[in-house]
């Protein structure tokens, strides 16, 4: 029987068939797996190493890692920008991954001793460059991968990508951060540890990255760059706003973006309207986000305070932070076959639902947080204890991360993925910058209180975001 060119090129697209895989796919997954290594790899050791080499003292290493943390993502912002513009995903992801490796490489040779570098110059210029690398990366990774599938036919094939994302995510993650306080740890340069190799591996694994992409750069799908679809869209909401004010005597429109309908047409404008609905449900979640990237900082003090002999094994603080990708991991098929489904039964099915289930995961997990301080300051813990709050704010990621990804890349209009993407990352920088304010003002004596502190706020932030949820009516997507 004939095929058609269309099935022909599906077909040409797929690798041998094997679960209807764009032959691009397994490049893009590893690239977004080495990406998270070198990300996690480099937070798996930054805060201590601002501590008890920078001796910068814990609320200030904390708000410095969450500085960190905040100018990640939101460069993803700067990222999505580059790759509508000019460049387009593919060479953003390219040249920004070379980047990532640069400012790597920089914290690497400024961390050893016997070169007599200005350390703290190098590290905080190093971490700048590193971190414009990774931002740049990490959104226009995801969306690149959902670009190599026909959304019109391939809708379900899509849904499967993003949990197959999830995975090479949270591999990555794991990898990184129990490989590097390991390599950390060694000797080397005539030190006691080594810093130098645990900031130089990121830089290898970009590297491998940069090389591995170059392999599929004529198979996979690279749709040209649309234009600066974020600054249209933010001079679309200007005009409006202008041209109603202009207007304020006549008769009003429905909608107060059709008043730039003229000027940008009905097109923008619709789009628009989808990217301002989906943007009022961001606006809560950032709290939520200020709980989860404690595990990187707050945690990791808490487990300089406890006992890390688990009999086999002498665990140290910066290792506990692994147990949130493979907590994450173990929780993907048990949510996928047993939790989803048992939810289902009380019509708990909507990616909107599920977020919001998410975020009261991680309420939970702060309140362990607390509970477990206070247990701390009155006797000396093994550094176990802190597993129930890292498998409960995994679990939580779970529900509201994964559900967060697919809902901003199937609801956003198709000149808009990458963008939509960004804004998922900088709702994650929203909620650095949280912490950075808390944990730098140093408003709290008490950590328990700190933590009950986000509890509580992250609560009430749920409460409305499960309202908005609740009232939140897709718009009918554009082709």
């Amino acid at each position: 029987m004939e095929n058609t060119k269309s099935d022909h090129d599906k077909r040409k697209r797929r690798v041998n068939g094997i679960f209807a895989m764009p032959k691009a796919v397994p490049a893009i997954l590893l690239n977004i797996l080495l990406e998270r290594f070198s990300t996690n790899a480099t937070l798996a050791i930054l805060v201590l190493y601002l501590n008890r080499k920078l001796s910068f003292d814990p609320s200030l290493s904390t708000a410095l890692f969450h500085t960190n943390e905040l100018l990640a993502y939101g460069f993803t912002i700067f990222g999505a920008i580059i790759a509508d513009s000019w460049w387009g995903h593919f060479k953003t992801i390219l040249w920004m991954s070379l980047v990532f490796a640069v400012g790597s490489v920089i914290v690497s040779v400024g961390s050893i001793e016997q070169l007599h570098l200005p350390t703290t110059a190098f590290t905080i210029v190093g971490l700048l460059i590193a971190v414009v690398g990774s931002g740049s990366t990490r959104a226009n990774l995801i969306a690149f991968g959902g670009d190599q599938y026909e959304a019109s036919d391939q809708g379900e094939e899509l849904k499967l990508y993003f949990s197959i994302q999830i995975f090479f995510l949270k591999t990555g993650s794991l990898l990184g951060r129990f490989v590097n306080p390991m390599l950390k740890n060694i000797e080397c340069f005539g030190m006691s540890d080594c810093y130098p190799v645990g900031f130089g591996t990121p830089a290898i694994a970009m590297i491998v990255g940069f090389l591995l992409l170059l392999t599929v750069k004529s198979s996979c799908l690279r749709k040209p760059p649309s234009g600066n679809m974020l600054i249209k869209v933010i001079r679309c909401m200007m005009d409006a706003i202008a041209e109603k004010w202009k207007r304020h005597n006549e008769e009003p429109k429905s909608h107060w973006l059709d008043y730039a309908e003229m000027k940008h047409g009905a097109h923008l404008v619709a789009e628009t309207k989808i990217v301002i609905g989906i943007l009022k449900l961001y606006i809560p979640l950032p709290i939520f986000w200020a709980v989860y990237m404690q595990q990187g900082s707050r945690w990791i003090f808490q487990a300089t305070r406890m006992n890390g002999d688990i009999g086999f094994y002498t665990v140290t603080p910066d290792q506990m932070i692994v147990l949130n990708p493979a907590f994450v991991i173990i929780s993907l098929p048990l949510c996928n076959y047993v939790i989803y489904p048992l939810i289902s039964k009380f019509q708990i099915t909507t990616l909107l639902q599920k977020m919001t289930i998410g975020g009261m995961l991680a309420v939970v997990a702060s309140i362990v947080a607390a509970v477990i301080e206070n247990k701390i300051d009155k006797n000396f813990l093994n550094i176990l204890w802190l597993a129930p709050q890292f498998f409960l704010l995994a679990l939580s990621e779970n529900f509201l991360f994964v559900s967060h990804l697919s809902f901003a890349y199937t609801e956003a209009p198709a000149s808009m993925k990458s963008v939509m993407t960004s804004f998922v990352f900088v709702v994650i920088a929203v909620g650095n910058l949280f912490v950075v304010f808390i944990s730098g003002s140093k408003i709290f004596e008490s950590q328990s209180i700190e933590f009950l502190f986000f509890a509580g706020i992250l609560f009430v932030s749920m409460l409305i975001f499960g309202g908005l949820a609740y009232r939140y009516q897709p718009i009918h997507r554009l082709s």
